[in-house]
C-alpha cells in the first residue's frame, strides 16, 4: 500500500526536480502522480498544478473557458419607401433593410454560455 503524499510534500519536492532537472521533469513527476494541468502565465504553458499553484514556478494558474457572446450591433439608416400610411411604410421599410448597407455606431454584447476547455 502506497502512502499518499500531501499538496506540502509535492510542492516541495517539484521544487527540487525543478531546480535540478527543469520543466519537463516536474510533469514527468505530475504525471506519475495523476496531478491535473492549469494554464500558467508565467511558464506560457499548461503546467502541473494544485490548488491552482504552479508546480514549476510557485505562480497562480488558470483554467481555460470558452465562453459564448453574442453581439448585438445597432445601425441606423433612413430608407424611403411609398405607403399608403406610416404603418405601411414601417413594413415596406423593414421589409427592405436587407437590401442596403449600414455602418454600425455601437453594440451590446452578452456571455451566456461558458464551458471549461
Amino acid at each position: 500500500m502506497t502512502k499518499k503524499i500531501s499538496n506540502k510534500q509535492h510542492f516541495e519536492n517539484s521544487a527540487i526536480i525543478y531546480s535540478t532537472k527543469g520543466f519537463s521533469a516536474v510533469c514527468d513527476y505530475a504525471n506519475k502522480h495523476k496531478i491535473g494541468y492549469e494554464f500558467c502565465k508565467a511558464c506560457d504553458s499548461q503546467s502541473p498544478s494544485i490548488q491552482h499553484i504552479c508546480l514549476a514556478c510557485g505562480s497562480s494558474t488558470s483554467k481555460k473557458y470558452i465562453v459564448s457572446v453574442c453581439r448585438i450591433s445597432y445601425a441606423f439608416r433612413d430608407i424611403e419607401v411609398e405607403a399608403v400610411d406610416e404603418n405601411h411604410a414601417m413594413r415596406l421599410a423593414r421589409e427592405e433593410a436587407g437590401n442596403h448597407e449600414f455602418s454600425e455606431k455601437s453594440a451590446d454584447y452578452t456571455a451566456d454560455v461558458v464551458r471549461e476547455k
